[in-house]
């Protein structure tokens, strides 16, 4: 039985990415389903053929054979709700906002400004976050520092985010012409906000480059193209750089070495394949334990998720799904050989569902994966800067395949909170110019 689920966790996700890289036009569509591949056919036929286990522990039968149902279930209703949100009419967030922005005169004095905005702004973000003045000559460890405001400033981190899209803006209007990049200026950026940002994640940048890579060669309807050609070269480089962030967001610079590229590059790629036996320990936990019964998705989606918890007069509830599950599952037992410490374990989608209530919980989560997906995949049919933080946010959301629901959600804020700061900036020199006219 088992054996014939793997095959299908396989089958349907290479049938359902042809019919989405037929209606979505990008190369981006296939992340999601390769990635749904890995962790419910590749990693189970790994387990069943070898006993593979890197947790050294062993599973019942019937506990994996879940596993599977729950993959073949998600995958299902995760492409049937893609679908069904790109049919829906196209309302894409910002797009009024944004095209208003491609038609903002494009000088080096703007573009200066900009790039002052960006170094400013994450300066000055970053200090209230570090305390410290001279954080950029001190190694700071950033996911440290990310934990610490937890509960209290941890809309600091939601902000900081937020300024990914003002790189975007940056790398788009003033570096790309005819769908090619001024890489002079997107290393710059990156830089940029990378050192005064000192961001707790690494995957905002191959993010980037992947929406460029996209980019460059949209629309692209065929399986086996440049962008598949493109993309197969990129993944070593990407995986390097991968583990190069990894140790930057740490403040170890010194471990950065030749010697440990190759070593500390495939121990990064495979921790983010561990999801699978994350996700037999979370079946087996449930057996006999209460289910969350979706506490943490009815946090995420309340508007009190948007609301910084420091100007709140009472604690709001957990919406850190993740976070909780590792605890109750791992509690002290984390191997710190593997993660560091305070580090919160991922299960994919469907099995991030699986804890809320069963096969049902599965059905909520990737359905409401799967409208998401969708309706941000309808921005990409859109020209300019739309579609380019279109693609940005469709990678993004689909590498988050590996995470909850809940996380994915919250992660939306940072969007509507850009598009407020946008629609600000543009009513208030709307507004100047009336004013200089009268006078």
């Amino acid at each position: 039985m088992n054996e014939l689920l793997v095959i299908l966790n396989l089958v349907l996700p290479v049938v359902y990415s042809l019919h989405a890289l037929k209606k979505t036009g990008t190369h981006a569509s296939l992340i999601v389903y390769g990635m749904h591949v890995v962790y419910f056919s590749l990693m189970p036929s790994l387990h069943i053929a070898f006993g593979f286990s890197v947790y050294k522990n062993l599973h019942m039968n019937d506990i994996l054979n879940t596993y599977l149902i729950c993959g073949v279930i998600g995958i299902t209703l995760m492409h049937v709700s893609l679908i069904t949100a790109l049919r829906l009419n196209k309302k894409f967030i910002g797009k009024h906002i944004f095209e208003r922005v491609n038609s903002a005169e494009k000088t080096k004095r703007s573009l200066v400004a900009s790039l002052l905005l960006l170094g400013g702004g994450a300066y000055v973000i970053t200090f209230f976050k570090t305390g410290d003045f001279l954080y950029v000559f001190n190694p700071v460890n950033s996911f440290e520092v990310m934990m610490s405001l937890a509960r209290g400033k941890y809309f600091l981190n939601f902000i900081s985010g937020g300024l990914v899209y003002l790189c975007l803006y940056i790398v788009y209007i003033y570096g790309e012409k005819d769908g090619k990049f001024h890489i002079p200026l997107v290393c710059l950026v990156v830089f940029i906000y990378f050192i005064l940002a000192q961001p707790a994640t690494r995957t905002w940048v191959l993010t980037m480059l992947l929406s460029i890579i996209f980019l460059r060669h949209y629309p692209s309807r065929k399986l086996l193209s440049r962008t598949t050609v493109v993309a197969i070269f990129a993944a070593p480089v990407l995986i390097v750089l991968l583990h190069v962030l990894n140790y930057s967001r740490l403040g170890d610079y010194s471990a950065i070495s030749l010697g440990t590229f190759f070593k500390g590059s495939l121990t990064a790629l495979y921790l983010n394949f561990l999801q699978f036996e994350n996700g037999l320990s979370l079946i087996e936990y449930f057996k006999s334990h209460d289910f969350l019964y979706f506490r943490f998705l009815v946090a995420a989606l309340s508007p009190l998720a948007a609301i910084p918890s420091a100007i709140l007069p009472f604690e709001k509830p957990r919406a850190d799904k993740e976070a909780h599950l590792t605890e109750l599952i791992f509690g002290d037992e984390l191997n710190l050989n593997f993660y560091h410490l305070g580090s919160t374990l991922t299960y994919t989608i469907p099995m991030s569902g699986y804890a809320d209530f069963g096969y049902f919980g599965t059905i909520v989560a990737c359905v409401i994966y799967g409208m998401v997906l969708g309706l941000i995949a309808q921005g990409i049919s859109y020209g300019g800067l739309v579609r380019f933080i279109s693609l940005y946010l469709f990678v993004s959301f689909s590498a988050g395949y590996r995470l909850g629901v809940e996380g994915l959600l919250l992660s939306v804020y940072n969007f509507v909170i850009m598009n407020a700061v946008f629609l600000f900036f543009f009513k208030v020199k709307g507004f100047l110019r009336k004013s200089s006219r009268i006078v």
